[in-house]
């Protein structure tokens, strides 16, 4: 969406992270896939995630397959801990006798609600809260790891829930615990407290719409090899609220409980810094400060740091869209330009302006930059230097989303490869500028942010 400064902006949501594809990271597991070779399917293993089978799409056995409720057994590497089964819905499990009734656990249609698979064609459901005293109605669910975690490493742990139609209730709580034996194995009753991953916010995770991630991170204790999902409070601890089903919504089994279907299960080794990503990866030579490297290391030590920026940062946001998705907004203005200006004066009044989280040139940019090329090469005495800015939410998720990490200079970059394609020859500078909303663009009027922040995603240029 593009908006011009004398009209007002709508609400938008800005996402503070971007799916992206994972190169192979030498010495290192991410963006790797092997085939799972403990399952009777040929789904493959992605070797970044520690999860066997995190997405529930094999079974223990490709003959067998789940007919009713508490069909949790039926998935390789996962079980339930408690008397009450975790049920498992799959794409491939609908009777074509029984084509107009709705599925008991189908996909995306089933008993007690409709929810396309966040991944592939399978996910779990489970109760994380009962009214009453019946702690054991509810239900948990447990994956296998595929190796044992290490002591004071640190983990990224991610999934997705999203609410069933059926539920009279909406919770929070929805946690996650780490264990060095399988509880499945004798494991009875209510589990205990408290909960090694939680959201942030801890937030009541009540919409039927689409999946909403929970993730944290993690230091091993070491030997943990199995992965416990569900509430581990009691009702008293458990902040609840009844969830009100919207007025399409499908005529389900109405259930006395909150509901949620679970799907992609990951656990991931998480590297806060460079220099962690560095010594995990055998690499302490080049962990040390620029000072003290040779230029090869430098040159060395700038391919892995390309590599580790690829890494997702371990973050949480909101929907299944919202995660994957910026905004679209960018900010443009009518550059006016008399031709009594000096070229000094007629560069500087241009600005190249940028959408959220993003580097590439809009076609409003390119023009600009066309112009800017006019008269450059109609000067070729002039230096220019080009100033590349941030807003005030991606200088503050900078260090933990690598999508936003100098962003302000990857812009500048974008602005000045465009110049040379037009073979502008002058010299060039990049220079960087995180502008927070202090800057003078800024009106300071909270409806307006959103515009403010539109404003500061730019370049400028400056005449020397």
């Amino acid at each position: 969406m593009k908006l011009n400064s004398n009209k007002t902006i709508g609400s938008w949501i800005l996402s503070s992270v971007l799916a992206i594809a994972i190169n192979t990271i030498p010495n290192s597991s991410f963006g790797q896939k092997k085939k799972d070779n403990k399952s009777d399917n040929n789904s493959e293993q992605d070797e970044s995630n520690f999860v066997r089978n995190g997405s529930f799409e094999n079974l223990k056995s490709a003959s067998k397959k789940p007919k009713k409720g508490g069909g949790i057994d039926f998935i390789e590497g996962w079980s339930s801990p408690t008397d009450v089964k975790a049920d498992t819905y799959r794409g491939d499990t609908q009777d074509p006798k029984d084509s107009k009734k709705r599925p008991i656990i189908g996909m995306p249609e089933n008993q007690f609600g409709q929810e396309e698979a966040y991944e592939g064609k399978s996910y779990v459901g489970f109760h994380a809260f009962i009214t009453g005293k019946k702690p054991l109605e509810r239900s948990y669910i447990t994956g296998e790891l595929t190796t044992k975690l290490v002591k004071n490493k640190t983990y990224c742990v991610e999934y997705w829930v999203s609410l069933a139609e059926g539920s009279k209730y909406a919770c929070n709580n929805l946690g996650a615990q780490f264990k060095t034996k399988d509880p499945s194995v004798g494991g009875k009753g209510l589990m205990k407290p408290p909960a090694d991953i939680l959201h942030p916010d801890n937030k009541v995770f009540n919409s039927a719409n689409g999946w909403f991630k929970v993730c944290g991170t993690y230091q091993a204790k070491g030997g943990e090899q199995y992965v416990v999902i569900g509430n581990f409070e009691d009702n008293k601890k458990t902040t609840s609220e009844t969830f009100k089903k919207p007025k399409n919504a499908p005529k389900v089994i109405a259930l006395q409980s909150a509901y949620y279907y679970i799907d992609n299960v990951v656990v991931r080794e998480y590297f806060p810094t460079l220099e962690a990503y560095l010594i995990s990866n055998n690499l302490q030579n080049l962990a040390k400060s620029d000072d003290d490297l040779s230029e090869d290391e430098i040159a060395e030590k700038e391919e892995y740091r390309k590599k580790f920026e690829k890494i997702p940062a371990c973050t949480c946001g909101s929907s299944k869209d919202d995660e994957k998705t910026y905004s679209e907004l960018t900010f443009q203005k009518d550059f006016i330009i008399d031709e009594k200006m000096s070229p000094k004066q007629k560069i500087e009044t241009y600005s190249v302006y940028f959408s959220a989280g993003k580097a590439e040139l809009t076609t409003e940019a390119v023009n600009t930059i066309d112009e800017i090329s006019r008269i450059l090469k109609a000067n070729p005495s002039l230096t220019m230097t080009i100033v590349g800015h941030a807003d005030t939410v991606e200088t503050n998720l900078s260090d933990i989303t690598p999508e936003y990490r100098e962003i302000d200079k990857k812009r500048a970059e974008a602005v000045s490869v465009q110049l040379k394609k037009n073979g502008v020859t002058n010299s060039l500078l990049i220079d960087l500028k995180g502008v927070k909303e202090e800057s003078d663009l800024v009106s300071g009027d909270e409806e307006e942010k959103e515009l403010d922040w539109a404003k500061n995603r730019r370049v400028q240029f400056v005449i020397k």
